[in-house]
């Protein structure tokens, strides 16, 4: 028998005892497997020259949602209520189908999905309601040891044993009972683990977490997540599900190091129990604005520029350019009377 310490002991052996080491060990027998260290790649060297770098030939990302959710710790935050668990098993029906999510086409793959807030019959009524077929790639677990005391190494033995793409763990709360998650000292490592362990597989962990109480002005998805300052340091990426006041729809906002800013205006499909996207809220609240404007027009006739900004609510700087989009387009036609300038809808 071999008198390296690292092959002493079984990988689930190190796992009980630290999760760290457990990952050291793998790391250290894939590169025996590999002969003497030939394993080292771009992707998980540790040390550069700028000559490696500016050489070096990096694979293409991994990509769970492409565009939106990249390989690593991703967390999606929401007010209670708002649709995150159903977009969470939407998520990973598109996955465990290799299905489409919003028209974007995802590659298969098996997920693990850790419903701690839910029972079997609650998950059994959502599949139902969602049409998720029997052979979809989803195992579900509604009881885990908290990650503070040993769920982690359970995590990573579940990982060693399967060829998982993705792990959903719904929520972070229930998967932390008692840790403070405002001190970085007690959140910021588990938080650490769970990023570790999917950017060295390159697989998606994606966490479900609570945002803040909207406070009467644009959400920021990296603000809004309750104790932000010990998670989203750490995490790859952050998404946010913000309820429109009033409306029956939402907007599925993101931040990450990978990925573009997303704002994506969702409604929820009731006969398919599915988050739909209707295109970019940015560029849909602009029309959405300018729609106002002609319905102010249709209703008065004419007005000034400052008569429409009060009718609609808008600031008169966006009033006036929205309605010289408008004039451009050939809704509106903008003429001088008694020396103002009045708009009047076509």
């Amino acid at each position: 028998m071999s008198d390296n310490p690292f092959e002493s002991h079984t990988l689930e052996e190190w796992a009980r005892k630290d999760p760290t080491l457990a990952e050291g060990v793998r790391q250290y027998r894939t590169k025996q497997i590999r002969e003497g260290g030939e394993g080292i790649t771009p992707a998980n060297a540790r040390s550069w020259t700028v000559h490696q770098l500016l050489t070096a030939e990096f694979p293409d990302p991994v990509w769970i949602i492409p565009g939106i959710v990249p390989a690593g710790l991703s967390i999606l935050g929401g007010r209670p209520k708002v649709g995150k668990s159903w977009f969470l098993l939407q998520i990973a029906h598109s996955v465990g189908m290799g299905g489409k999510l919003f028209n974007l086409q995802l590659e298969i793959g098996k997920v693990l999905y850790l419903a701690l807030e839910d029972n079997a019959k609650r998950l059994q009524e959502r599949l139902k309601a969602s049409k998720v077929p029997e052979d979809a790639r989803i195992v579900f677990h509604t009881e885990w040891r908290p990650l503070n005391d040993g769920g982690i190494g359970d995590l990573l033995i579940e990982l060693e044993g399967d060829d998982y793409k993705l792990v959903i763990l719904d929520t972070l709360s229930r998967a932390v009972p008692g840790v403070d998650q405002n001190d970085p000292t007690t959140i910021g490592p588990i938080m650490a683990d769970l990023q570790s362990l999917a950017i060295n597989r390159d697989i998606g962990v994606l966490l479900c977490d609570h945002i803040r109480k909207p406070m009467g002005f644009a959400g920021d998805p990296i603000d809004d997540i309750i104790s932000s300052t010990a998670k989203t340091a750490i995490a790859d990426t952050i998404l946010a599900l913000y309820k429109e006041q009033g409306k029956p729809g939402a907007i599925l906002m993101g931040r990450g190091r990978d990925i573009q800013e997303i704002n994506l205006k969702l409604q929820f499909d009731q006969s398919t129990s599915c988050w739909q996207s209707e295109g970019d809220a940015r560029e849909l609240s602009l029309t959405e604005r300018r729609q106002e404007i002609l319905d102010a027009l249709s209703a008065v006739g004419e007005a000034n520029l400052s008569e429409i900004a009060s009718l609609v609510d808008q600031k008169k700087s966006n009033t006036h350019r929205r309605l010289g989009d408008l004039v451009n387009a050939g809704f509106v036609t903008r003429q001088k009377k008694d020396g103002k300038v009045v708009y009047e809808r076509t």
